[in-house]
């Protein structure tokens, strides 16, 4: 026989790191328990009013330009180049900018269902 204790000593265990850990699981399980009580995002879950019709046609907004000077620097449709404006491209006016730097409201654009207006308190990123 030997003289050893029946258990041996674990560095880094302690019954104080055991206890903070089990009251850490336990908050995260009320909590997802919470969350889950709470029902899914009508956002979500539910098909809402503008996914049940086409949105604007590429062309609806050309660019609100910011002076009368850069009036010409609009996006162009290419009305021969699909059946119909909701599902169309439209594109940057390379040859009119000065720069590298596109302006936001002249980037290049593809819809496949027409461009939406969404509030955003509305949108939900689901994953």
């Amino acid at each position: 026989m030997t003289d050893e204790p029946a258990t041996k000593h674990v560095p880094g265990a302690s019954r104080r790191k055991f206890l903070k850990g089990s009251a850490a699981l336990g908050a995260g399980v009320i909590a997802a328990g919470t969350a889950r009580a709470e029902g899914p995002d009508p956002l979500i879950t539910e098909v809402q009013d503008w996914a049940n019709a086409f949105g604007d046609a590429v062309d609806a907004a050309p660019y609100g330009t910011p002076i009368h000077f850069e009036s010409h620097v609009v996006r162009r449709n290419v009305e021969w180049l699909t059946e119909s404006p909701v599902s169309s491209i439209n594109f940057t006016p390379i040859h009119a900018l000065e720069g590298t730097i596109t302006p936001q409201g002249c980037a290049f654009e593809r819809h496949h269902s027409g461009a939406i207006e969404l509030s955003k308190s509305d949108y939900r990123l689901m994953i």
